[in-house]
Formats: C-alpha cells, sequence, structure tokens
C-alpha cells in the first residue's frame, strides 16, 4: 500500500465540535464498509476467475477476512463530554487487521498524546 507504517498507521482528525463528530462518524462507519465489501468482491471475483482458468471448480471460496490489503476503519470518538471509558479506547490498541480513526474537538490536540498517529487532519475552521 501508499502507506509505509502499515495497518497500524493512526488518522487523527480535528472537527469543531460534538454534532460534526458524530456526523463523521456515521460517514467514516458507511464509507468504510463500502469499501471493505468492494474489497472482498474483488477478491472473490480474482478467486473465481483463478478457479475457472485452472479447468477444475473451485472446492471453497476463502477470504481473508479483514482483506489483508485494506484495513478496516475503526472509528473512534473523542470529546469532553464522552464517559471516561470510551474515551479511554483510543489508547488501546486496535484489533487486527483494523485501522484506528480518532475524530476529536481540537480540544485534545494540545493535551492528549497516542502513539501511532501518522496522519493528521485539521478542520479549516479550527
Amino acid at each position: 500500500g501508499c502507506i509505509s507504517s502499515g495497518a497500524r498507521a493512526i488518522f487523527w482528525c480535528f472537527l469543531p465540535g460534538e454534532e460534526e463528530i458524530t456526523v463523521a462518524l456515521r460517514e467514516l462507519e458507511k464509507r468504510g464498509q463500502l469499501a471493505y465489501d468492494a474489497a472482498v468482491r474483488a477478491a472473490a471475483a480474482t478467486a473465481s476467475a483463478t478457479a475457472a482458468g485452472s479447468g477444475s471448480p473451485p472446492t471453497s471460496l476463502q477470504l481473508p477476512s479483514p482483506v489483508p490489503e485494506m484495513p478496516r476503519l475503526l472509528p473512534l470518538p473523542l470529546f469532553s463530554q464522552l464517559r471516561g471509558s470510551q474515551q479511554a479506547l483510543v489508547f488501546r490498541p486496535a484489533p487486527p487487521g483494523f485501522r484506528k480513526v480518532i475524530v476529536a474537538t481540537n480540544i485534545a490536540e494540545t493535551s492528549l498524546t497516542v502513539d501511532g498517529v501518522v496522519f493528521v487532519v485539521d478542520y479549516p475552521g479550527n
């Protein structure tokens, strides 16, 4: 892939408030699932084409879960009104095959450090 740090690279996005974070999380979950589903379909099509070219029917279709070339997104909110147990999730490692995307208010920008953050996206108004 184009990301040299691998699947463990973390994205950190700063947005102005809780409402924008909620909308962004919904979009990330929806778009991340659509992209992952497309990658699974492509892997299935490649496996089918390979089996068809060999002249023998496929015995089974083995798809990696999740697709190794495309880590699934794990969107995590971070803002002051969030329960402490939910805030703590940003410090835990992502499960294998997942990439954390932390979506936070800019209040966390100067007060927290999360190991593994490689990409930072700042909202233009922040």
